[in-house]
């Protein structure tokens, strides 16, 4: 199964266009105010957040990018 249909059962609908998840915007996270201040709970957690949005990200790019160009 091509990294699309796993990551979204699917990259294209009955019409041949790509699922709408794929052209959704990369997400601008909201970081902790101060890290100097932060605790490290804090900064751990955005740090996941961060990896998991950027994660997110670079996969529907690729399945668009599959999508786009017919898996080759």
């Amino acid at each position: 199964m091509s990294a699309c249909a796993l990551a979204l059962a699917g990259c294209a609908t009955s019409s041949g266009r790509p699922s709408a998840a794929l052209l959704l915007p990369c997400m601008d996270l909201v970081l902790v105010d101060d890290p100097e201040t932060a605790s490290a709970k804090a900064i751990y957690v955005e740090r996941i957040n961060v990896a998991r949005a950027y994660a997110d990200c670079r996969q529907r790019h690729t399945d668009l990018v599959t999508f786009v160009t017919g898996g080759k």
